[in-house]
């Protein structure tokens, strides 16, 4: 299936597999936004003795445990689904890295990160009256943008490559493995 997978995404263009990452992202980012709310709620229900200390000893005890140890395992449930297998249908880190593991595709996100910074002009504050000045301050100034566009392009570079073997990292560590099979 990984194959399959893989064959599939090594025949999409960049363009295609750059917003294909970038609405799986979208995505990803929603479901990790659910899961912060959701273990906010599992905190209060889990952890602390807001609710079952009003919960008197009979079958609502019971029922309310249950009820606890369930929304717990939702929890973890929807943790292990962002690392579930590699599907592209799938809305999950695996995928995300399957589409933008490709030095093209990142060198195409460098530059485009190093285009926003070049094309950035701004204004100086306090910019001197003398207009050959002036023009040497905006041009300096414009300077420093493209410096550091270049600089961030390399951080995304790097920064990319590290999410990418990290990921990968821990997708085949066997701690990760014991983890999730720990859960269940």
């Amino acid at each position: 299936m990984l194959k399959d997978v893989r064959k599939r995404i090594k025949g999409l263009t960049i363009p295609e597999r750059i917003g294909a990452a970038q609405a799986k992202i979208e995505r990803i980012v929603d479901h990790l936004l659910y899961i912060l709310e959701l273990h906010e709620n599992v905190e209060i229900v889990v952890y602390s003795q807001t609710l079952s200390s009003q919960i008197p000893l009979s079958y609502a005890a019971n029922a309310f445990n249950v009820f606890r140890h369930g929304l717990h395992q939702f929890e973890i449930v929807r943790l292990c689904a962002l690392w579930d297998g590699v599907d592209l249908a799938k809305e999950n880190i695996p995928i995300v890295i399957e589409l933008v593991d490709h030095p093209d595709l990142i060198e195409e996100l460098a530059q485009v990160t190093a285009a926003q910074w070049s094309g950035q002009s701004g204004s100086i504050l306090n910019a001197s009256p003398d207009p050959d000045l002036r023009a040497l301050e905006l041009e300096t100034l414009q300077q420093a943008n493209i410096e550091f566009g270049l600089q961030e392009a390399e951080r995304t570079r790097h920064e990319m490559q590290k999410a990418i073997d990290d990921s990968r990292n821990l997708l085949i560590s066997p701690n990760t493995t014991v983890a999730f099979y720990a859960v269940f």
